[in-house]
Parts: structure tokens; C-alpha cells; sequence
């Protein structure tokens, strides 16, 4: 379909550059394609998932919390482990930065049950150790804080080269880039840009 194929290829130019003129259009066009054209669920969820990356990127994450809310809510939405666990982890980071803690906790509680449905929850689970840091990092003192954000970028950076621990989605690097901008005070847009020209050199 030439709307999918459209679409996601402008996505993906959104994030893999930073670029941000021009998203709103992008992703009111989404909207109206997914309200007009019927496509295999699967193909649905990918846009959506792509859609909400692409927001998370741009830090809006008000709207990113509200593209994942299609998949993880919507019964139409039901999709494949990956892009549902990818899903429940971006949504539990972009509604941290809402920076409402009872809306924060109460996420918190539902992704853990999410995963503990699944019987997910293992000691070398990528997405148990992600979970466990957020609860940390939401209860740190501010001087604290570096020092989580730190501990968890390093294990994000180690289990690069672990084989055996599986990882939805490529999301290990979407959150180094979060946590890098974090300490780096710097925007989630600009640590992208950084790596891409570090990656060109």
C-alpha cells in the first residue's frame, strides 16, 4: 500500500535525522490514512510504534503517550510481543516525563503486570532491569540521580555484546539516547545528531 510505505519511510527519516520541521503534518497524515485504509494489523501496529518512536525523539511526549495508548488499550490493536512490550517500555518513560507521579506510579504498576502476565520478569531481563531503574530514578534524591542515570546507561552500553539478552526493537539505544541527554542536559534530538556525526567521521 502506498500509504504505508509512504509513511514509514518519512518516519524513519525523522528518526534517524532529528529533523523536526514538518512532523506535525507527517503525523496528522498518519492519522487520517489509519482512520481511511484498512491494512493487516501488524503493518497497523508497526505505523503506530513507529509514529509513537518518532514522538518520543521529538520529546512529545504527551502525544507519543497517547499513539501508544492505541496499541496498548485498543482490542483492534492487539500486535506481536515485541512491538506490545517496546510499547508498554516507551510509554512508561514518555509518562515519567509528564512529571506526574500518581499517573507515574500507576503506569508503573500496570507495565508491571503486564510483564509478570507474561511471566517475563527474569533476573537477566532487559525489560525487569529498565523497570527496576525507573523505580529508582523516580524515588532518587536529586543528588542521586546522576548516579542511577549513570548506572543505567552503563548497562545499556554493556549489553551491547550480550547475545543472550533479547532486547525489543532496537530500545536499548532509543533509551541511551534519553538517558545520555539527561545527563548531558542536552535534547534527545541533539544527542542523535551528535551520533550521527560521530558515526560519519
Amino acid at each position: 500500500m502506498v500509504f504505508q510505505k509512504v509513511s514509514i519511510y518519512k518516519i524513519l527519516y525523522y528518526i534517524n535525522t532529528g529533523q523536526s520541521k514538518g512532523i506535525d503534518e507527517v503525523v496528522e497524515s498518519v492519522q487520517v490514512g489509519l482512520d481511511k485504509y484498512q491494512m493487516k494489523s501488524s503493518s497497523r501496529n508497526a505505523l503506530i510504534f513507529n509514529t509513537s518512536v518518532m514522538l518520543f525523539i521529538q520529546e512529545k511526549f504527551e502525544q507519543c503517550v497517547k499513539w501508544n495508548t492505541r496499541i496498548i488499550k485498543g482490542k483492534k490493536y492487539i500486535t506481536r510481543r515485541d512491538i506490545k512490550n517496546g510499547v508498554f517500555l516507551l510509554n512508561l518513560i514518555a509518562v515519567f516525563e509528564l512529571d506526574e507521579l500518581d499517573e507515574f506510579e500507576a503506569e508503573l504498576r500496570k507495565v508491571n503486570r503486564y510483564f509478570s502476565k507474561r511471566g517475563m520478569i527474569e533476573p537477566n531481563q532487559f525489560e525487569k532491569r529498565v523497570i527496576n531503574s525507573f523505580k529508582l530514578i523516580n524515588s532518587a534524591p536529586t543528588a542521586a540521580l546522576n548516579s542511577m542515570l549513570n548506572d543505567l546507561k552503563d548497562y545499556l552500553v554493556e549489553i551491547r555484546n550480550d547475545t543472550t539478552i533479547k532486547v525489543s526493537l532496537g530500545l536499548d539505544e532509543l533509551i541511551l539516547l534519553w538517558v545520555k541527554s539527561k545527563l548531558e542536559k542536552k535534547s534527545i534530538i541533539q544527542q542523535l545528531k551528535d551520533q550521527n556525526v560521530m558515526s560519519a567521521n
